[in-house]
């Protein structure tokens, strides 16, 4: 998916431009719907436009089909675009075009592989695109003789998306890297330093500022009019926006560290693999995967 965001830049870096582009680049199952819900909120809130670009979850995109679905979406004209099956192609794509921003969210593989396994098994919505593929993996590890064997088999499932994150250019200044387990252990604190590298100030409001603020915007929420556009997201609105996005929202009323293994919002905490991880599983992913955890920075050898 993608997401474009149009603003009036205050940061001090870019002043001199008046119009960039923002981009979120995101991979399956690191935390994509919970980021794309807290942007689109935001863009609410600030007024702006947001547009998605879907990508296939199993093959790359390459930069012609990148602006071919930019064009489906008037991606020029949007404000905000984002990408959560994004790859080194559609960065590059990217860099060709105007000025932009962007941040950029990654995940330990482990992880992803445990989320991906119950989620394919249980709760990924089926929809006419995906109902072919996702029926056959669903039928495949539902078949397997037990939780074991169908880990060995997401961990080949889970090959494109690791070769998305092995593949991504992680020193490009104008993208902020950053991680699921920042995202989780304190996201206001993150989402803050997100926003103002985005450009976009994130200041603290009195309690009169809040009030106009609040009704400046309810009222053209009542008259079913989008808010004029703002170059700033006062810290209050984004607690607000965390909130209604929360884990515990999402998952109703379950706390992090909580499971339901049919819900998408399953379990909301980092390195759960331990939990799952056998002998056998452990080793075969090492073997496979071991230098893409030390290039994360998930490890710092083969020896975990």
């Amino acid at each position: 998916m993608i997401i474009h965001l149009s603003y009036r830049l205050s940061s001090d870096v870019y002043k001199e431009k008046s119009l960039d582009t923002i981009y979120y680049f995101g991979h399956h199952k690191c935390a994509s719907q919970y980021i794309k819900a807290v942007l689109i909120q935001t863009a609410q809130h600030l007024g702006m436009s947001i547009g998605w670009a879907k990508s296939s979850e199993q093959s790359p995109i390459d930069s012609s089909e990148y602006h071919q679905s930019m064009a489906k979406i008037g991606g020029a004209q949007r404000d905000i675009l984002g990408y959560s099956n994004a790859n080194r192609a559609i960065l590059e794509a990217v860099s060709e075009e105007q000025p932009y921003r962007g941040f950029h969210v990654i995940r330990d593989p482990r992880d992803i592989m445990v989320s991906d396994y119950f989620s394919n098994l249980y709760s990924h919505p089926i929809f006419p695109d995906n109902a072919q593929r996702l029926q056959r993996i669903r039928q495949q590890i539902a078949a397997a003789p037990g939780q074991e064997e169908g880990l060995l088999l997401e961990l080949e499932l889970c090959r494109w998306n690791f070769a998305n994150l092995a593949g991504w250019d992680y020193t490009n200044p104008q993208v902020y890297e950053t991680c699921f387990e920042r995202l989780t252990a304190d996201p206001l604190a993150e989402f803050t330093t997100i926003f103002e590298f985005l450009g976009i100030p994130v200041p603290s409001l009195d309690l009169g500022g809040l009030g106009a603020m609040s009704w400046y915007w309810l009222r053209h929420r009542w008259q079913g009019k989008t808010p004029p556009r703002r170059e700033r997201l006062p810290r209050q609105a984004l607690q607000w926006i965390l909130w209604r996005n929360s884990f515990e929202r999402k998952s109703g009323g379950r706390r992090k560290g909580e499971e339901d293994v049919r819900h998408h919002y399953r379990k909301g905490i980092p390195g759960d693999w331990r939990n799952y991880f056998t002998p056998r599983v452990k080793e075969s992913f090492r073997q496979r995967y071991g230098d893409l955890l030390i290039q994360l920075g998930y490890e710092t050898s083969l020896d975990w």
